[in-house]
């Protein structure tokens, strides 16, 4: 499949079952292997105008700036070790302690969070706590 697909230049589009749901792919040859991307159904592609985003609203050029500082101040190359799956992690320590016959009570639910923050305002907070950060590191 993979050298013809390579040959023809083409990919493979095909469904298959994912958490007891038929899904979309592609198939596309990769390296020695064959990469499956998951793709939707046009029943489940919302178009723009179904999602009643608020109108365009002029930022202001000092808020445009200030989220750029933000964002350069948070940037660093890419590193996926610092990321892990942490519901897998938490579900076989949960399958483990059943295993071994200890009960786990579940979490209390969280109150609904109901305070509105001012955006720029937190953006400004952010960005001076990137900047001590970085003349600590400089240091």
């Amino acid at each position: 499949m993979r050298e013809a697909l390579l040959k023809t230049g083409k990919v493979g589009v095909a469904q298959f079952v994912l958490r007891n749901r038929d899904s979309l792919c592609i198939l596309k040859p990769y390296g020695n292997g064959l990469v499956l991307n998951a793709l939707r159904f046009s029943d489940e592609i919302r178009s723009m105008e179904e999602l009643a985003l608020p109108a365009n609203e002029q930022l202001s050029p000092s808020e445009v700036s200030l989220a750029v500082q933000l964002i350069d101040g948070m940037s660093a190359l890419f590193n996926p070790t610092k990321y892990s799956d942490t519901y897998t992690d938490e579900l076989k320590k949960l399958i483990e302690a059943k295993a071994k016959g200890q009960k786990r009570e579940a979490a209390a639910p969280k109150a609904a969070k109901t305070n509105v923050i001012d955006l720029v305002s937190a953006l400004q907070e952010c960005l001076g706590k990137v900047k001590k950060g970085k003349k600590k590191d400089a240091a």
